[in-house]
């Protein structure tokens, strides 16, 4: 048994996909069956039941794949470890940020980590969650920063921040920070919002819907600029977390309260792949996020956040 075996078995698995999990490993699928019939002879048990529509699990199958999973963890966490010990990082390092973060964090994130290593090449993606994730599970990012994923084994996440969510529109509206509106208040003005499936509008769906509150959609955006500059021409109200619009709210162009009764809150992870290997550079990109932000907090460049884990929370 070696690890090219367990990874290859936790993927197919994860799957439920032989063809999938060659496209993701680049591995030719004959190489894959090669290396789990191996696994099952050396464990003298069937792990996966093939047919049609792919792979299951068998009774086996599932109990090794927790095994299996943890041991991979645990040498990925022993090789940063390792590697920790070693001289300047250098190299290529990749983060994804959903456009609400990215345009309060990139550019402070990347002053700060191109100062603290010189040496590292720092690409950043900007796309929504739902895309954030996808590019890590495909490999295409060492980093992200998300809106709290579905449960998966391929995801490392550790909480970072959760924020409420504000209503914002025109000046002219006059709605204040200090006064907060209910979510029933939502249903009297016309919304500007993203498309169905985007993370901010399911999330507020589900929320109306708990509590019987008809939303009345008359523009459709998904880019957040597009978002904020219809809403401060008067076009509508939108609804996002405080901090993309709080220069505009400063500034005197957009009005925005806190939805209450109840609170919207969005959780926000630090996340790293958890079936692969994680570079030191991406190691230290992600402690830089938390850094970054506790410093965006304390000087008051980043309102409204409740931050979810002892980094953060600490003075």
């Amino acid at each position: 048994m070696d690890i090219r075996q367990l990874r290859t078995f936790v993927h197919v698995a994860e799957l439920g996909s032989f063809s999938k999990a060659s496209e993701r490993l680049h591995i030719a699928q004959p190489a894959l069956s090669r290396q789990i019939r191996l696994l099952e002879g050396e464990l003298k048990a069937q792990l996966l039941l093939r047919h049609g529509r792919g792979v299951t699990l068998t009774g086996a199958g599932s109990v090794f794949l927790d095994r299996a999973a943890g041991i991979l963890r645990q040498i990925e966490q022993a090789r940063a470890d390792v590697a920790a010990e070693a001289g300047d990082v250098a190299g290529q390092v990749s983060i994804g940020l959903p456009p609400s973060v990215g345009l309060t964090l990139t550019g402070p994130l990347a002053e700060d980590f191109r100062r603290s290593y010189p040496k590292v090449r720092l690409k950043i993606v900007e796309g929504v969650g739902a895309f954030v994730h996808e590019w890590m599970m495909g490999g295409r990012l060492d980093v992200g920063v998300l809106y709290q994923p579905g449960s998966s084994r391929h995801l490392e996440t550790t909480p970072l921040w959760s924020e409420d969510l504000y209503l914002f529109a025109a000046a002219s509206e006059g709605l204040d920070p200090a006064k907060p509106v209910p979510l029933s208040s939502l249903s009297r003005h016309p919304l500007i919002l993203p498309s169905p499936g985007h993370g901010l509008r399911g999330l507020l769906e589900r929320h109306a819907a708990r509590h019987e509150i008809e939303l009345h959609v008359e523009i459709e955006a998904d880019a957040m600029r597009i978002q904020i500059d219809l809403a401060a021409r008067g076009l509508g109200y939108s609804v996002l977390p405080f901090a993309p619009v709080a220069a505009e709210v400063r500034d005197g162009q957009l009005s925005a309260a806190p939805i209450t009764a109840p609170a919207i809150p969005r959780r926000i992870v630090l996340a790293y792949p958890a079936d692969r290997p994680v570079s030191r550079a991406a190691r230290l990109l992600g402690s830089r996020v938390t850094s970054v932000v506790k410093r965006m907090m304390a000087d008051g460049r980043w309102p409204g956040i409740n931050p979810e884990c002892p980094e953060l929370a600490e003075g």
